[in-house]
């Protein structure tokens, strides 16, 4: 849904944003424990761990209609 957005809390690991990484493909980050990351849930992303497994909390946010 347009104006849909994510919001990650990494709390251990590492996650990576990319092809089949976190976040939107336009804008590459890492997120590191402790770490937090949002962007916009309506356009094409994914989600990759770094090196071993990550854990986090994934918090997606509607708009009102």
């Amino acid at each position: 849904m347009t104006g849909t957005g994510e919001h990650l809390l990494v709390f251990s690991g590492t996650a990576r944003h990319g092809p089949a990484r976190v976040g939107p493909a336009s804008a590459p980050f890492e997120v590191g424990a402790g770490g937090h990351a949002r962007w916009a849930a309506d356009v094409p992303h994914l989600y990759e761990a770094v090196g071993r497994d990550a854990e986090g909390v994934l918090v997606v946010r509607y708009p009102v209609e």
